[in-house]
């Protein structure tokens, strides 16, 4: 028994001399929170990156915004990225340590359901597989075979705005919907009963709201995730019941649909038919209809909404940049001439276009805080160490108006990234970082210079009346809100030009 004793008391004393004698982790500035709940309070609710980007000023120094802020929300470590060099080191560097998501998005995540989807899957073999299927319909090859369609897609634009300038935002939305569909399921799917293009919106929509990082209080608090449906507050839980139900029906049924045709071998080509075809021809291939359902709606999740929101900034752009909307021009009209439209073969004649591109994915980045990610183990930066478990948010609206990277930063400048001393390249940082890129960054760059290209070469941009206010929506996707314009043609042999193509 002495022994024993012994034994006992030797373990304490050693586990207390580590303890005790372990230097506690260096941790980033940050707000003073309260006790127990650190620092909920002090969350914002809306505009999220604009809180995170002065607290990076308020904790710099000598004029640098503080790289890193860090917070606490009850038990969570949260730790927010406010440059470009720390999201560098801490999320590619150190990709496998950080390519899981937060299980504190508890609403959008579990309870709604999207983390059956590419952007909240785990990190693991699930999110691996996902990726896997994806590249081969998204990388660099496969993307520019998709270039025609988005040709097409950016003439129906065109051709609709000919006919009624004034419903700008519904003829981009109707635009990018239908080519988003056509891509990821080869045809419209859409029935008296049930029309994909809306109810995606509508998804899409509630999703923008839920993914905001700890929008909810079941995000500061997970046991509130058991809380009854009939509790009486628990109004978040009726909600999430009700999206689940909606998101599920807007995954599976127009992935039957498309598993349908294919069987009777009348399927049209797309991503969804590609994957079931190549599943079908590997007999030795697990099933993969999970995985091609949810990627496939995360496609188009990824690819309407955020293309919408950046030709919304286009049109917002060029109305407020009159000397933009005409070098781009005149860039176009002296390397193409007026008898054809641009077209993606055309991008390295015309870089005065391609830096508009870049401009547009900083000056407004459609995704001012990306999605979180969560650390599996400990990674050290400078002299801070992040441990594993911790919540690291990137904040890319901050990074991309830092004003030691981007000179006069709210300015629409493209030149800033042609020239011997080109500013940062945006699309290094508007896409995430690490494992956790935007798979879709290709045909995003793509879909985003067609439409530039052939907008500038065909129509002309201006206010209508009074110049409009540069004001962006709040969410985890953030477009123009509603500005007046006014789009016509440029002259009447570039409306020829739209008709004839």
């Amino acid at each position: 028994m002495l022994d024993l004793i012994l034994v006992i008391l030797t373990v304490l004393s050693s586990f207390a001399v580590y303890y005790l004698g372990r230097r506690p982790p260096v941790r980033p500035p940050g707000p003073r929170g309260l006790p127990i709940v650190g620092n909920v309070l002090q969350m914002p609710r809306d505009y999220e990156w604009l809180r995170y980007a002065q607290w990076g000023v308020q904790y710099g120094v000598l004029q640098r915004v503080c790289p890193i802020v860090y917070l606490r929300l009850f038990t969570q470590n949260v730790y927010v990225l406010n440059s470009y060099h720390a999201a560098y080191e801490i999320l590619d560097k150190h990709a496998s340590r950080s390519a899981d998501r937060p299980r504190a998005q508890l609403m959008v995540g579990e309870l709604i359901g999207w983390n059956n989807g590419v952007a909240f899957s785990p990190g693991g073999p699930r999110h691996r597989e996902y990726r896997k299927l994806l590249s081969s319909s998204l990388n660099t090859n496969a993307a520019r075979r998709l270039s025609s369609l988005q040709q097409s897609s950016a003439l129906e634009l065109l051709r609709a705005l000919l006919d009624s300038p004034q419903q700008l935002r519904d003829h981009i939305r109707a635009s990018v919907g239908s080519n988003t569909v056509d891509i990821v399921f080869g045809e419209q799917i859409s029935t008296p009963d049930f029309d994909y293009i809306a109810l995606a919106d509508d998804a899409h929509y509630k999703f923008a709201l839920a993914a905001a990082p700890y929008r909810y209080a079941v995000d500061f608090f997970p046991p509130l995730k058991y809380v009854p449906y009939w509790f009486p507050g628990a109004t978040f839980k009726r909600q999430a019941r009700q999206w689940r139900a909606e998101l599920e029906h807007l995954v599976v049924t127009p992935y039957n649909t498309v598993k349908e045709r294919a069987a009777r071998g009348v399927a049209s080509p797309s991503y969804v038919a590609n994957c079931i075809n190549d599943s079908s021809a590997d007999k030795l291939a697990v099933p993969k209809d999970h995985a091609i359902m949810w990627t496939a709606a995360s496609l188009y999740t990824g690819g309407a909404d955020t293309t919408i929101a950046s030709i919304l900034s286009l049109f917002l752009a060029m109305t407020l940049y009159p000397d933009v909307q005409r070098k781009g021009r005149e860039e176009i009209l002296s390397k193409i001439g007026t008898e054809r439209l641009p077209t993606l073969d055309d991008k390295p004649s015309l870089p005065y276009i391609e830096a508009i591109v870049k401009e547009l994915l900083r000056w407004n980045n459609i995704g001012p805080l990306g999605l979180p990610h969560r650390t599996t183990d400990t990674i050290v930066y400078q002299n801070y160490e992040i441990p594993p478990g911790s919540t690291v948010i990137t904040n890319i609206w901050g990074m991309m108006h830092d004003e030691n990277m981007y000179k006069d930063p709210f300015a629409f400048k493209p030149e800033r990234f042609l020239g011997a001393a080109p500013e940062q390249d945006p699309t290094t940082i508007a896409f995430g970082f690490g494992r956790r890129v935007c798979p879709g960054l290709h045909l995003a760059l793509q879909s985003l210079f067609i439409n530039t290209a052939l907008v500038l070469a065909t129509m002309a941009i201006e206010p209508d009346g009074e110049r409009p206010e540069v004001k962006f929506t709040s969410g985890a996707i953030s477009q123009p809100e509603p500005f007046k314009c006014r789009v016509r043609s440029y002259s009447e042999a570039a409306k020829e030009l739209i008709l004839q193509e």
